[in-house]
């Protein structure tokens, strides 16, 4: 039995860039191949369990003599014909294998190729998305530490006119009046809070001269300069 065609060992052996036709017909031809030595196989195999039934109800009907080294010799040559057929059924299988692994050292080669072509894209790719990840990340944690950070005293009517005159402010700056004016009187002046009804009441009371005064300061502050 031929394990292997020659021609097949050699395109094997020279890794030859065969036609596309021809790989498929060889591909074909193996794969008939290891069916054929599958079947025969299991042929061999079937062939030898019915000679061992034979052979143990005939030893136990009778003992013969004769046409032992007949027996003998079959089985020696279907043990080598089974040997065979396993070789080539082995070989088989490693053509397939080694096409397998051609067929992928070529796709790794192409891609790998790709690469080299294509690397600046994928690099500028690459600093694209770590950049987006890092301003994501930032502002992620800027929204969770906006939740325990205390925020700046805002700039309000009543306070703008110092800040003006203490250089924290600016005339021209843009002014919003959407905070609540902060209270002046003798509990503000001190330091302490408000805690009854006629402090809150004084607090109001001065709080329109204090505002009158600083307003006056500024514009004194302003005629001088």
């Amino acid at each position: 039995m031929e394990l292997v065609p020659e021609d097949e060992l050699e395109a094997s052996a020279q890794g030859s860039q065969n036609a596309v036709v021809d790989r498929r017909a060889k591909k074909i031809a193996r794969f008939k191949r290891q069916r054929a030595a599958e079947s025969k196989l299991l042929e061999l195999n079937e062939r030898k369990e019915r000679r061992g039934r034979s052979a143990r109800a005939a030893a136990l009907s009778s003992l013969v003599d004769t046409g032992d080294n007949d027996v003998r010799d079959d089985d020696g040559e279907e043990e080598r014909e089974a040997w065979l057929t396993t070789i080539s059924l082995a070989i088989c299988k490693a053509l397939d294998l080694m096409e397998m692994l051609t067929k992928e050292e070529e796709m790794l080669s192409a891609i790998k190729e790709k690469q080299k072509q294509e690397g600046n894209v994928e690099i500028s790719q690459a600093i694209l998305e770590e950049r987006a990840k890092n301003v994501e990340d930032w502002h992620r944690k800027a929204a969770d530490q906006a939740r325990y950070t205390k925020p700046e005293v805002p700039i309000t009517c009543a306070t703008f006119p110092q800040d003006v005159l203490e250089g924290r402010a600016k005339v021209s700056h843009a002014h919003d009046h959407k905070h609540q004016p902060l209270m002046f009187g003798p509990a503000g002046l001190l330091g302490g809070s408000i805690t009854s009804e006629r402090e809150r009441i004084a607090a109001q009371v001065f709080q329109t001269g204090i505002i009158m005064l600083y307003t006056s300061a500024f514009k004194l502050h302003r005629s001088k300069s």
